[in-house]
């Protein structure tokens, strides 16, 4: 190299696995349980190189009335390392072409839970909605988790904002 230079020289990358630093990102396995309904389908995958999370598809179709809520079946179970969680939200396009929202949004699944991955969707629409086999509606995050410990305080620091909420800072 050059000191004088801007530029420097790099050995071509390796094509690192999946659980290697790949351009400074680290990329922990997750471990999924297929359950017998989700067979056959494919395992959530990451729509892009840079997704923040990954889709899950429906592992039973489902039709969920107007103004009513239903339950997507994922048929999958995590283990999720200690120390992170799985948060769970719509795809934009689904929440846009179907007209739904995930009632507990963001869902949660906590790295202890190892039952099976279920998703509450209401119909905003005026029709019904169905959800079809292998299709994804959802998507799921895993983030790191913080676990402060709740303490009782005599006072709380004072800001600019103060209780301001529900739209005062515009």
């Amino acid at each position: 190299m050059n000191i004088l230079s801007t530029e420097v020289e790099h050995a071509p990358p390796a094509d690192p696995p999946d659980t290697a630093t790949a351009r400074g990102i680290y990329r922990p396995p997750i471990k999924i349980e297929q359950m017998a309904h989700a067979k056959g389908l494919p395992l959530p995958k990451y729509g892009t190189e840079y997704s923040a999370a990954f889709d899950l598809p429906a592992a039973k179709e489902v039709t969920i009335e107007s103004g009513q809520q239903g339950m997507v079946e994922t048929g999958l179970r995590f283990e999720i390392e200690i120390g992170y969680c799985g948060q769970i939200s719509m795809r934009s396009g689904s929440a846009r072409k179907l007209n739904l929202i995930i009632m507990n949004a963001p869902g949660i699944v906590d790295s202890d839970f190892r039952g099976e991955v279920m998703i509450c969707l209401f119909n905003l629409g005026i029709t019904h909605c169905v959800i079809k086999r292998g299709q994804c509606v959802a998507q799921m995050i895993i983030t790191a988790v913080r676990r402060p410990i709740p303490t009782l305080a005599d006072f709380i620091s004072r800001t600019v904002r103060g209780e301001g909420g529900f739209g005062s800072t515009g």
